[in-house]
């Protein structure tokens, strides 16, 4: 599948609130592991800029880690805990960015459903104020994400081809 067929949607979900929706074409499950084994993360999440720490502990209570390295040096990190996991269908988790630029800690609710062209992905993610939604949205982490997730499709469809 060409990157890109699917674009990424963004849309207000409430004042504090930002829903992200992307399909993919592959099985929902397939998307659920691509979201939380670090191998497959590595691949795709690094689009933009290369994910050079890459930790996750997949469990209720397990915590994650995260660190792009900037082209000039400079680093960028995350991390967080996982609050639900549903095999296949669902991921609840907090996150919060080493140098604090989205106003605290965030909540991101991640829903994989299967529909007519294989997952449709959606991201809920609850912050701290509508000013802080108003920043994330002029950041431009908008063509990052979509970046990243052009890339999860080639990744997607590598694996697909894999284990069919």
């Amino acid at each position: 599948m060409p990157a890109g067929l699917f674009p990424l949607d963004i849309q207000r979900h409430s004042d504090t609130e930002l829903r992200f929706t992307r399909r993919f074409a592959a099985p929902p499950a397939l998307v659920y592991r691509a979201h939380l084994e670090p191998a497959l993360l590595r691949r795709w999440m690094g689009a933009w800029m290369p994910l050079v720490v890459c930790e996750v502990d997949a469990r209720v209570g397990g915590r994650f880690r995260y660190v792009w390295k900037h082209p000039e040096g400079s680093e960028l990190g995350m991390g967080g805990a996982f609050e639900e996991l549903v095999e296949g269908r669902r991921i609840v988790h907090t996150e919060l960015f080493d140098e604090d630029w989205t106003g605290g800690e965030t909540r991101v609710t991640t829903d994989f459903f299967a529909d007519e062209a294989g997952c449709l992905l959606q991201h809920i993610v609850a912050y701290g104020s509508p000013e802080i939604l108003d920043k994330v949205l002029q950041s431009g982490m908008a063509d990052g994400m979509g970046a990243s997730f052009d890339v999860l499709d080639e990744v997607l469809g590598e694996l697909g081809t894999e284990e069919g």
